[in-house]
């Protein structure tokens, strides 16, 4: 898809979203070539970034300015984070307050947020985080206090592009079953698992996550607590691998890998993260 269309398309959606005093400026680069990316995740995150900007502007009656841009950037390698070729870069620029170094260091942790309670559960950014990772791309954030912020975003760029329905997962969502007896942990990795465009199924226990697994055999990943009553993470793990030998099972704890491994037999043949997790581990054992 052309990146270009999507802020056009979605313009007066963003508009309708900033305060009377924000000035909304759009910056196109033209020709651009298309990106793999699922619509909606792309136009959710546009309006994410859009939404913080205005909130750091704030409306206290202050002229604010916020500035999308679109341009093709090109990468040699030399060791950075992505390999070398084009790539496509959405860019969300504000006028707004900025933030500390250690704030913006912390900005794509999930629920993480400096807003009021009630304000944003602090999801967003870590969502637009995992779209773009998803995507093969990268997130950069430069900001200053009392001078502003920039989030860019960058994808691949694809002269071939794919089908309206298809996003980079292919034509239909992978399936991961996430497993964990508290519920709002487990409300929060599924969160993270459907930023990054799975369907997810959830269960409270082993025996849930059992039955599931016997009704769908199509799936992929199995996403587990470690520590659960009855059904232990590793117990289910190893019910989840004989039953389905080719599925990828990732094991959260808080507990160190050696720790884990010193009590329970053969634990290393699974993928282990430790908690709390970010949404970029997640993404290190997903690749």
């Amino acid at each position: 898809m052309r990146i270009n269309r999507i802020v056009d398309s979605f313009e007066a959606v963003l508009r309708r979203a900033v305060h009377s005093n924000v000035q909304l400026e759009l910056k196109q680069a033209p020709g651009l070539p298309e990106i793999l990316a699922d619509v909606q995740q792309l136009e959710s995150a546009i309006l994410n970034l859009v939404v913080n900007a205005r909130d750091a502007i704030g409306d206290g009656g202050e002229r604010g300015d916020i500035v999308i841009e679109t341009s093709v950037e090109m990468h040699e390698g030399g060791g950075g984070a992505l390999p070398p070729g084009a790539y496509v870069c959405l860019t969300v620029r504000d006028s707004g307050c900025g933030m500390e170094p250690e704030v913006a260091r912390r900005a794509m942790e999930p629920f993480f947020t400096t807003k009021e309670v009630g304000k944003g559960t602090g999801l967003g950014l870590s969502q637009v985080y995992g779209m773009v990772q998803q995507a093969k791309g990268e997130l950069r954030i430069e900001s200053q206090p009392g001078k502003g912020t920039a989030i860019s975003l960058l994808f691949p760029a694809h002269e071939h592009g794919i089908g309206p329905q298809e996003s980079a997962h292919g034509s239909a969502a992978e399936k991961v079953l996430v497993v964990d007896d508290q519920n709002d942990v487990l409300d929060m990795a599924a969160q993270l698992f459907t930023s990054l465009g799975y369907e997810v199924l959830p269960a409270n226990n082993g025996a849930e996550a059992l039955e599931i697994l016997g009704r769908h055999p199509d799936l992929r990943i199995l996403f587990s607590d470690v520590v659960m009553p009855g059904m232990s993470g590793i117990e289910l793990a190893r019910a989840a691998r004989q039953a389905q030998p080719g599925l990828k099972i990732i094991l959260a704890s808080g507990y160190l890998p050696s720790t884990l491994s010193a009590q329970h037999k053969d634990v290393d043949q699974f993928e282990l993260i430790g908690k709390p997790y970010r949404l970029s581990d997640i993404i290190k054992k997903l690749q």
